[in-house]
């Protein structure tokens, strides 16, 4: 049986940094058995440099190194709240809600998929960050505004004025916007690994449909391993459906173990928690590195490479 890669979540290029920290701690990761590092890029096309320089590290620790779109187009998480430069550039390209207002998600003013102007633009965007920053992949973070139906004039044109209708065009086209992106990558060498990353709350319908797209390789959930955290769905509670789905249309598993805002009552279920993740079994194993907002960063992170440890064991 073939062991699950692990993954790191590591946020450097999204602010400064100094190549003789980022080399210390991709050594620490690398020592603890980790397999690939995942980092975000923003929509600047001048921070291709500051990824490619991160990728170069991550390779040479001898690490594989996945890119994710940071808040690109209002469509993604990772990294900085930012508004979109594009969509500020081509505010017809907005989604709209039923009162035909731009429509805002967990990113800000997110971009309606079906539009030409996103069309043009995104996809060559995506495919020249992967090219131009050397990575090994692209992962798809908390694609966002799936369960908020688009109301545009083109979107109407396509799906009429029925709300259920609406929602449905705007999973299928979401579902697809991913896929041909996954393409892009995959064109850029057979070895490209691509994977996506949902939020707990994501309706199964969704799932599905991303589930069912041929470029995608990898498809899970994030989470804390309790739900009184961050307020999301403890992983050992919502991955069993996800997985579900995923194994049945040929796919890998992903989860991400988050470890955001853990206070010092958090810690003992941490460590309690932690050696227990291998149960979820999933193909593709993540965990945060120093995650954000902990009042211990230190105990934290000695319980997340405890749950490596745990993954490596299994």
């Amino acid at each position: 049986m073939q062991k699950p890669e692990i993954n790191m979540m590591f946020f450097a290029p999204s602010g400064c940094f100094h190549d003789r920290q980022i080399k210390a701690s991709l050594a620490e990761i690398k020592q603890h058995g980790v397999n690939s590092v995942c980092s975000n890029f923003l929509e600047d096309p001048f921070m291709v440099r500051e990824v490619a320089q991160f990728a170069r590290l991550v390779h040479e620790a001898g690490l594989r190194f996945y890119a994710m779109p940071g808040r690109v187009a209002g469509l993604f998480a990772a990294g900085p709240r930012l508004v979109s430069p594009f969509l500020t550039a081509h505010p017809e390209a907005r989604s709209l809600d039923a009162e035909g207002q731009p429509r805002a998600g967990d990113s800000g003013i997110a971009a309606c998929v079906n539009h030409p102007e996103f069309i043009n633009w995104f996809y060559p965007f995506i495919r020249s960050m992967i090219e131009g920053c050397c990575a090994d992949g692209i992962l798809f973070d908390e694609p966002k505004t799936t369960r908020l139906p688009c109301h545009c004039a083109l979107c109407r044109a396509m799906a009429g004025n029925d709300e259920e209708a609406l929602l449905e065009l705007r999973e299928r086209s979401f579902a697809a916007m991913l896929n041909r992106a996954a393409e892009e990558v995959k064109a850029l060498g057979a070895d490209k690994t691509t994977l996506a990353m949902l939020m707990p709350a994501t309706k199964l319908s969704f799932v599905e449909k991303l589930a069912g797209q041929s470029a995608i390789d990898v498809i899970g959930v994030d989470g804390p391993i309790r739900s009184e955290v961050t307020k999301k769905e403890s992983i050992f509670d919502s991955v069993p459906r996800f997985h579900e789905i995923v194994k049945s249309n040929g796919k890998r598993t992903f989860v991400l173990v988050e470890t955001f805002e853990m206070t010092g009552a958090d810690q003992p279920f941490l460590d309690e928690k932690m050696p227990r993740v291998p149960e979820i079994k999933a193909d593709v194993f993540s965990f945060n590195y120093y995650g954000h907002a902990n009042y211990n960063p230190e105990l934290v992170m000695q319980a997340v490479w405890t749950g490596v440890e745990a993954v490596q064991r299994a």
